[in-house]
């Protein structure tokens, strides 16, 4: 991870040595930190259907350890799984979510104590399709 006061423009590039670059994706939004908050809020959808599978990586491109819990839900809102866990300054956690729910539709809400990053992979018959970001937090909460 890095960690600058400057602006930034990243390119991610998703290779595999059998077929080549698979996907990229560009990242250049800020990641917000606001000094009253006590909690960030995030959400990401996930398709796990037919030939379709979802991945979930959290980073935390921070220097201290972030921790919090995240649920992940089905078509309907209810929770399948709740988890939670702390991720080391400057790293990522993968997350394969057809090992928690399948032949469904949902979503995935996050609580984390300091900003992240979200990247929301997309499986397409067993390889790369899309990648997807999440850097905004849909709400913040002081409590």
């Amino acid at each position: 991870m890095i960690d600058s006061n400057s602006l930034l423009h990243l390119t991610v590039l998703y290779e595999d040595v059998e077929y080549g670059l698979l996907c990229k994706d560009h990242i250049f939004e800020p990641v917000w930190f606001f000094e009253d908050t006590k909690y960030y809020w995030y959400a990401a959808g996930y398709v796990n259907k037919g030939n379709s599978e979802t991945g979930l990586v959290l980073i935390n491109p921070n220097n201290k350890e972030m921790n919090g819990p995240f649920w992940i839900c089905d078509s309907k809102g209810r929770t399948v799984k709740n988890l939670s866990g702390t991720i080391k300054p400057y790293s990522a956690v993968f997350f394969k979510l057809a090992e928690f729910i399948r032949n469904d539709v949902g979503f995935v809400d996050i609580q984390t104590d300091l900003p992240i990053v979200v990247a929301v992979e997309y499986y397409e018959k067993g390889g790369l399709w899309l990648v997807d970001k999440v850097v905004s937090c849909y709400k913040t909460t002081e409590w």
